[in-house]
């Protein structure tokens, strides 16, 4: 697997099938500094399944789209919440 600093989501599926095998997936999840918009719930869906991935970077999650996916999973929560509309 090449190193590579963008997550896109082939590098999802290569990750998956890395940490299936037991691979270091971590060592290549670190250098991950930027992220494509469908790679971060393709990630998602792909840590739910695949336990033995590593979260992503703080860069990442950090970054401009990580922040706009953070705050739409926090306004979807608290509209999920019984008296809040999401019942």
């Amino acid at each position: 697997m090449a190193k590579q600093t963008w997550l896109t989501c082939d590098f999802v599926e290569e990750l998956q099938q890395a940490a299936r095998v037991g691979g270091p997936v971590g060592d290549f999840v670190s250098l991950l500094n930027q992220a494509t918009l469908p790679a971060i719930p393709e990630c998602g869906c792909a840590m739910w399944h695949e336990p033995k991935l590593v979260p992503l970077s703080a860069s990442i999650l950090k970054s401009l789209l990580g922040r706009a996916i953070e705050a739409a999973q926090a306004r979807r929560m608290f509209h999920e919440e019984p008296g809040h509309g999401g019942e």
